[in-house]
């Protein structure tokens, strides 16, 4: 998909233009990343200490041919990842203190996801005090678990009546939420 991308925005692209990105697949249990020059996501296990995924190998971002490795995580239940863009990593205060990714643990924990990141934003405009030159996009994800795979009936001599199926989805909200912030971060999310 990497490549493909790269090879689609080449023709459309001057020699000095990129686009740094983060390419992710979920499946149960895990996720797959190829990283193109992006912050690292940033990992929040549901227990032990957050860490930053950063690739073995740094790629160059899409426009400059990168060739990614595959970085795998294994997902346990209530695990979160954070994606975020450098208007997060290059926000400053007025005294020129950049923004401290520690900082977001406690509200990237928050149970819902959308008041997860409103309560990160609320961070980053204390931080600025509303003040900042770059656009913010956060990603940030809670895959929900995986469903017990139906058990194969073995054959018998009387028929068995099976329960229903039933999904169970946590009452917080497991998913995906989004917010993108303007220049200035005026302007509110979407």
């Amino acid at each position: 998909m990497v490549r493909e991308t790269d090879a689609r925005l080449a023709g459309d692209f001057d020699t000095e233009d990129f686009v740094t990105a983060v390419v992710a697949e979920f499946a149960p249990g895990r996720v797959r990343l190829a990283n193109c020059g992006h912050h690292a996501p940033l990992h929040l296990p549901a227990e032990g200490p957050p860490r930053l995924l950063v690739p073995s190998e740094p790629s160059p971002p899409l426009g400059l041919e990168p060739a990614p490795g595959l970085q795998e995580v294994a997902l346990a239940p209530g695990d979160r990842l954070l994606f975020y863009t450098d208007g997060i990593i290059d926000a400053r205060d007025p005294g020129g203190t950049h923004f401290d990714l520690s900082t977001l643990l406690p509200a990237c924990r928050l149970p819902d996801l959308d008041e997860a990141l409103d309560a990160v934003l609320a961070l980053l405009v204390h931080h600025t005090h509303g003040a900042s030159d770059d656009d913010v996009a956060l990603i940030l994800i809670e895959p929900e678990p995986a469903l017990p795979r139906p058990r194969r009936a073995q054959p018998s001599a009387a028929p068995r009546h099976l329960p229903a199926p039933t999904s169970h989805r946590p009452d917080h909200g497991s998913g995906a939420a989004l917010r993108l912030g303007q220049p200035g971060l005026a302007g509110g999310s979407s």
